[in-house]
């Protein structure tokens, strides 16, 4: 995103101000330029409750209810419980019956913490997607690649996901959809040819 992305964009604008002004444009995409403009959302957190420095604030992994855990089997479950009704129903799926607890109060985070790490290494991951299935509770398991490109909601929207091929997105109702295999081979010689660069000498 911080690169081509924003690349992609600049050529999408210039293409559009060459039609309108008969002007062609030298895009300036820097990678740094990316960042900054992605990070825009989260500069008016920097040192308030939400993000009160690195690693510590309501979505940067320590706070009990917005982090991932480890399960019985070693592989992860993810919580992003931060809003109270999603809270509610984490709390409740996990079968506790007693009061609610203020979740935003930080003096209770480390002892939630102790009890989540406890509660989740009790079951498989598979066992607790399949418990918090339809809970709203923003409870989903942490994919390995391979399994993020065999979950039925890829595949439902791609039919030849594949390692080895990158799908076809964003899907167009007019364009071709089929992946296409990656080349991985070394293209340098290639592309220095085109432009002229390359010599064997």
């Amino acid at each position: 995103a911080g690169g081509s992305l924003f690349a992609t964009i600049g050529i999408l604008q210039a293409l559009v101000m060459r039609e309108r002004t008969k002007m062609g444009q030298y895009i300036d995409a820097a990678m740094v330029d990316g960042c900054i403009s992605l990070m825009a959302m989260h500069y008016p957190d920097w040192k308030q409750p939400v993000l009160r420095g690195p690693g510590d604030g309501l979505v940067a992994g320590n706070a009990p209810f917005y982090r991932c855990y480890r399960c019985a089997d070693g592989r992860f479950i993810a919580v992003a419980a931060l809003e109270q009704r999603f809270f509610a129903n984490l709390w409740q799926g996990l079968g506790y019956k007693e009061a609610l607890p203020n979740h935003l109060d930080r003096a209770t985070w480390p002892s939630m913490t102790e009890r989540l790490i406890r509660e989740f290494a009790t079951r498989t991951r598979d066992q607790w997607t399949d418990a918090f299935l339809g809970k709203d509770a923003c409870v989903t398991p942490v994919l390995d690649p391979i399994e993020a490109l065999t979950h039925e909601q890829n595949l439902g929207r791609h039919r030849d996901l594949r390692p080895d091929r990158v799908p076809v997105v964003p899907v167009l109702s007019e364009a071709a959809q089929s992946a296409l295999p990656t080349d991985l081979s070394d293209k340098t010689k290639d592309v220095l040819d085109d432009l002229g660069l390359w010599s064997d000498t």
